[in-house]
């Protein structure tokens, strides 16, 4: 279904379509959303943490009048999200990605990060920490108020009201009328709102001077490709994004038709260079960004600590790594090997995506049995190496698995069929199929770790920052 989009992308009125008020094209926008729709992903349905809105705002406000005057220049500028931080045993707040890189140029990085799910995950390890958030509620005010005073929310908006007949004439029949109404509505909010965030921004960058900026998951589109617009109007600011998870051929946000690829103006939206884990992803998505092949620190460090584990147990481990977009398929299948498994000889550990929510009907069916642990915010490294055998269906971590010699079974479904290397693990259908390969003690299959995962992540980093500050 990725083709219907590159075909799209032919069309060369595509990229005609801006927001008037602010001349940010829409297509960067709302992209994402528009393919997710084509190719039937499922969304993703967030609920409140549970925490204290109160709380919320108050640790907001207080943080950023805290850190407000320490604002400076920095070369090196980070913006990501509070779901990769995890707690570390110092009782700091660790970024699990990002942190390993800032560390290494610690008086040049500063890092902004936005709250998760509403939950602020502070105090950190990494001192230089500002939140996004204040920004986003700064934004939310000033949005609150043109509704209030402006009357802006009832007045049409000629260019949104075309794009829409236009992806309605070109994807009319991939798209309900719901779908389509849905996108319309989210980009009549990035009308109003865009214009805010642009000033929020500019201030904001005009202040840091970054040299090198990184944005998370900057090819998704959204609020972050216009960051990536307004810091290329820097001058000498490289943009880039760090691979923060699996990206692959059918990925929409890492492939694009050829229209785009030579787009100069599109560009503006994407990463200039695009940081990967190894040579494996560079060769399998088709992006306009440089591909730079970096590595992974937390895996290098993963397979450094891979002889060592904390496993005590008598029992064997049978991982379970679910993801929101196929929770409810592999939940059933934990359900099935529960009932056809003893308790004596294995138990299954069930760990929830970031994205997931325990009280799905499914994930409350797994808690209620003896021999499945459902666990969300444990360490998925110390799982991985306590790990017998990893079960899941495109997730990293199956690669993480993989070149730490784990059995791994990947499920046949759609999205595998579409993701995964036909190459990698071992390929299930069933509980019963499942059982048969665990017990048949089957020999490891040949896995080129370094293919996939590139070695000496910090030399190839500093060699990265140091071509990039000398041009």
């Amino acid at each position: 279904m990725i083709n219907v989009i590159f075909k799209l992308e032919e069309n060369d009125s595509l990229l005609k379509f801006k927001f008037s008020n602010c001349g940010i094209l829409i297509w960067p926008i709302i992209r994402n959303q528009v393919c997710n729709y084509i190719m039937k992903n499922p969304q993703i349905y967030m609920t409140n943490s549970g925490l204290s809105k109160v709380k919320y705002y108050f640790d907001v406000l207080r943080y950023s009048i805290k850190n407000k005057n320490s604002l400076r220049q920095y070369d090196l500028l980070y913006l990501t999200t509070q779901s990769l931080n995890k707690m570390g045993e110092n009782g700091c707040y660790r970024n699990r990605i990002y942190d390993y890189y800032a560390e290494k140029y610690s008086n040049k990085s500063i890092i902004f990060e936005e709250a998760f799910n509403g939950e602020v995950r502070l105090p950190r390890s990494f001192q230089n920490i500002f939140l996004m958030d204040a920004i986003k509620l700064k934004v939310k005010i000033k949005e609150t108020a043109a509704n209030i005073f402006k009357n802006i929310k009832s007045n049409k908006v000629s260019e949104i009201e075309e794009f829409i007949e236009f992806i309605a004439d070109n994807l009319g029949q991939y798209l309900s009328s719901d779908q389509l109404t849905t996108i319309k509505n989210t980009l009549y909010r990035y009308n109003k709102i865009l214009i805010f965030y642009s000033k929020e921004y500019k201030k904001l960058l005009d202040i840091i001077q970054p040299k090198i900026i990184f944005i998370n998951a900057l090819s998704y589109g959204g609020v972050n490709s216009c960051i990536s617009y307004w810091a290329k109007s820097l001058k000498g600011c490289t943009v880039c994004e760090i691979q923060h998870g699996y990206i692959g051929e059918n990925h929409p946000s890492y492939n694009y038709g050829q229209s785009i690829m030579n787009n100069e103006e599109y560009q503006k939206y994407l990463p200039d260079k695009l940081l990967l884990f190894g040579k494996y992803w560079e060769e399998i998505i088709k992006t306009p960004s440089q591909k730079l092949i970096i590595g992974s620190p937390e895996f290098e460090k993963l397979s450094q600590n891979s002889s060592i584990t904390q496993k005590k147990s008598k029992h064997k481990t049978i991982l379970f790594i679910s993801q929101w977009t196929i929770s409810q398929e592999l939940a059933k299948l934990a359900i099935e090997l529960s009932s056809q498994i003893t308790e004596d000889k294995y138990h299954i550990i069930y760990k929830l995506h970031p994205a997931e929510v325990m009280n799905r009907q499914w994930i409350s069916n797994l808690v209620n049995l003896k021999n499945i642990d459902v666990v969300k915010d444990k360490d998925l490294y110390l799982l991985l190496l306590n790990a017998d055998f990893v079960i899941g269906c495109y997730s990293t971590a199956l690669y993480e698995a993989l070149g730490l010699n784990k059995q791994v079974f990947i499920l046949n479904n759609q999205y595998s069929r579409k993701h995964m290397d036909k190459k990698t693990g071992i390929w299930i259908n069933n509980a019963k199929e499942l059982i048969f390969y665990i017990n048949k003690n089957m020999e490891e299959r040949s896995f080129n770790k370094n293919y996939y995962w590139a070695e000496n992540w910090a030399q190839n980093f500093d060699e990265f920052i140091r071509k990039i500050m000398n041009e």
